[in-house]
Order: structure tokens, then sequence, then C-alpha cells
């Protein structure tokens, strides 16, 4: 399997059709976030801090409920847009691997046409995500609560030692998963039956799949490496203008910075997911028969 062929794919894809940026941006919103929120509580005086907004909550309930309806109803539209521009660059990568003539609004119908295929898909394999790690976790986690002190031990030794197990068993399945809304879309299969054969897909080619989500985990650490150290040394000149005048570092910083950030994770959006189609295309493609050799007549003597 010619792995740099289909990085090198991918990536002249990604640059090449760039209407896919707008499907890869919010594609590549599949991972988490989080924050660090420490400094907005005084450690020293935690209780009073978390009374204080526990008075807030409950003087403006009416706020409180328009804001959590406002973010209930933003992750919804986040998540109706991941899920059509996912089932949306499969097919057009699929589509453009072929030569085939691709355009925004052919994405964009097959995103709409899959989307609750890649809905059932994602729903299915989250929930597997969620049995495993209740299965490995829960034991050694009632260990510690309720066990004594040899139990305890023990119970943090065995997470220790399911961590790397559990964590490359939850990489595999998100692989299967991939496989799964390849063939959803690309062969047009509904999503039990596309479960099946991606997993069939995975086991089939065990050592080539393995290592194509060991290449996209490597070039996925290299971007974000690399995209912090590019968004440090870009920051430096604003932050030199922020020591000045703190609007003056700041307004630019956003206004140059923003634009970029958001460019560049479109772009690197587009390419993991046709990576793994273009990937899905090689393992799946039938393998070129060999002639079979004409049988050698000896004479008789």
């Amino acid at each position: 399997m010619e792995y740099g062929k289909i990085i090198k794919q991918a990536l002249e894809i990604a640059w090449r059709k760039k209407y896919l940026w707008v499907f890869g941006f919010f594609a590549s919103m599949g991972g988490g976030g989080g924050g660090n929120y420490n400094n907005f509580i005084d450690k020293d005086n935690a209780s009073g801090a978390a009374s204080g907004v526990w008075d807030w909550i409950t003087s403006h309930p009416g706020l409180v409920a328009l804001l959590i309806l406002a973010a209930i109803g933003l992750f919804i539209v986040l998540m109706v847009l991941y899920l059509v521009s996912k089932g949306g660059l499969i097919g057009s990568v699929s589509r453009i691997s072929k030569d085939q003539p691709d355009s925004f609004e052919k994405t964009l119908g097959y995103g709409l046409q899959f989307f609750w295929r890649m809905l059932g898909i994602d729903i299915l394999f989250g929930l597997s995500y969620i049995l495993i790690l209740g299965l490995a976790i829960f034991p050694p986690v009632m260990m510690i609560i309720v066990g004594g002190s040899a139990v305890k031990i023990f119970g943090i030794l065995l997470i220790i030692l399911l961590i790397l197990p559990v964590v490359a068993l939850m990489y595999c399945i998100a692989i299967i998963g991939t496989f799964s809304a390849q063939i959803a879309v690309i062969e047009d299969k509904k999503v039990f039956d596309s479960i099946p054969a991606g997993y069939a897909l995975f086991k089939g080619n065990l050592g080539r799949s393995v290592m194509l989500g060991l290449i996209i985990f490597g070039i996925a650490m290299l971007y974000v490496i690399a995209f912090i150290i590019a968004m440090v040394i870009l920051a430096i000149p604003f932050i030199i203008l922020g020591v000045v005048n703190i609007w003056a570092g700041l307004i630019p910083g956003i206004v140059i910075g923003l634009p970029l950030i958001l460019i560049v994770n479109s772009i690197f959006g587009t390419f993991n997911s046709g990576y793994w189609t273009l990937a899905y295309l090689e393992l799946s493609a039938p393998k070129n028969s060999q002639p079979k050799p004409e049988p050698v007549i000896i004479p008789d003597v």
C-alpha cells in the first residue's frame, strides 16, 4: 500500500478544491475541547465564590434558562453541520479521486443525503465508547471507593494497566467507525450493513488499517506542534504592541490570527477526511488477479 501517495493526493485535493474548506472546518469539530477555569475562582475563598455564583443563578432563572437553551441550540446546529460536512466530504473526495466533476453544491447534496446515516453511525459508535469505558473503569473505581487500603492500591494499578489497552481498543473501533462511514456513503449502504462491512474491512486489512491510523495520528501530532509554534511566533509582534497598548495588540491580533486559524484548521479537516476516503478506496479496490501459469505438458517418452 502506497501510504505516501495517499497523503500526497489528500493534500492536493485539500489545496486545489478550496470550496471543501467550508466542510473541512465543520468536519474537524468531531473532537472535544476543554479549558482551564481555575483563574475564575479565588482558591482562598472557593466556597464563597461558589455561593455567589449560585445566588446569581437563583436570582436570574429566566436568563439562565435562555443561556442553556441557546447553548443547546448552538450544539445542535454545530452537530448538524458536522454530520453534513462529514458525509459531504466523503462523497466529494471519492468523486474527485475518480476524476468525476464535483462542486460545493454536490458536496452539500451528499452531506444532506447521508445525514441520517452519519448520525446513526456516530450514535452507535459513541455508545460503544461509553460501554467500553464503563466496563473498564467501573470495577477499579469501585475498588478505590469502597475497598480497603490493599484493594485501593490494586484498583489504582488496574487503572494504570488498562489505560493503553483501552485506548488502543477505542482507536481501533474509531477506525472501524471511519470505514463504516465511508461504506455508508461510497457504497450507499444502510447503517446496519455498513458497520459489519467496516469491521470486515478492518479485520481483513488489520496491519494496513493500524498503520493508516498510526500515520494520521503522527501527522496530527506534528500539525498541532507546528500550529502552536507558528501561532507563538505570529503572536510575538502583537504581544509587544500589547505591552504598549493592550488594544493595539489585541485587535490586530484577532483580526489577523482568527481567520488564519480558521483557514488552517479547515484545510487540515479537509485533508484528514480525504486521507481516510482515499485509504478506504485503496483498501477496498479489487486486487489484480495474477494470471495462472499455463500447465507445462511433458510429452511421454
